[in-house]
């Protein structure tokens, strides 16, 4: 007879079912959803609300440091300006006249002050009528006048390089003058002496103080134009020491 096994039956595995998920989502839900377009034109439009409230982006541009450097003044009259190889001494107010008359005369960076009462001046009929037939060229200039009547002139603007308006009489009355003087030089040089009283007048005095920054700016200035010795009247703007110069000087160098 045959034997019955006594080892245990193992039951057949079964499979645990799979956790499916049906959202019940077509193709058309996933791409043509209204809400979903929606949604997408809500964030770009948030994102555009948001990007104006956004502040600018700054492009930062670094200077390049200038080739020189401002090491003191004296006497309220001199600067002196270190260079690589030079110390340049310069006259203020020769440098500030000759960087106001190239503005003037080149009409660069004029900025014209429009005065909000216009300032009567009596120059007498000869002067007020050489003003008046002039008027075109010293609107270029900055200045602005009309006849007043009388021998009298009044000006509605002036160069904002002036200042102020204290000096404004014998500035009109010089221009007045070197335009009518000097028959034996053509209009163009008589203008350009014009010009030269009005850059004297306008700048800063020698032997006064300034600010450094009014000072530096002048340098600044005089430095952007190329081969300066000499003011408009002919006096010297800067005089130059070179090192070898200096060093020979305290036997350094021989």
């Amino acid at each position: 007879s045959g034997k019955v096994s006594t080892a245990p039956v193992e039951a057949p595995k079964q499979e645990k079912p799979k956790t499916t998920f049906d959202a019940n989502i077509g193709k058309e839900d996933l791409f043509d959803s209204e809400k979903d377009f929606f949604f997408r034109d809500s964030i770009k439009t948030t994102c555009e609300e948001e990007a104006k409230h956004e502040e600018p982006v700054q492009t930062v541009f670094v200077e390049e440091a200038p080739a020189w450097r401002m090491i003191g003044q004296a006497y309220d009259s001199y600067i002196f300006v270190e260079t690589e190889e030079n110390i340049l001494v310069i006259d203020k107010h020769a440098a500030h006249e000759r960087v106001l008359y190239e503005k003037l005369a080149a009409n660069k960076e004029l900025n014209v002050q429009e005065l909000l009462v216009g300032v009567p001046i009596a120059i007498g009929r000869e002067q007020a009528s050489v003003l008046l037939e002039n008027a075109e060229f010293l609107a270029e200039k900055g200045f602005n006048i009309e006849d007043f009547g009388e021998g009298s002139i009044i000006v509605r603007s002036v160069p904002s390089t002036l200042g102020n308006l204290k000096g404004l009489n014998g500035i009109l009355e010089d221009f007045a003058r070197t335009l009518s003087d000097g028959n034996h030089l053509s209009f163009a040089e008589r203008c350009d002496r014009a010009l030269y009283t009005v850059a004297c007048k306008a700048a800063i005095k020698a032997g006064r103080e300034y600010a450094d920054e009014h000072v530096k700016w002048i340098v600044a200035k005089l430095m952007e134009i190329p081969n300066i010795t000499f003011c408009p009247h002919g006096r010297p703007v800067v005089v130059k020491m070179s090192r070898t110069e200096i060093e020979k000087m305290f036997k350094r160098i021989v």
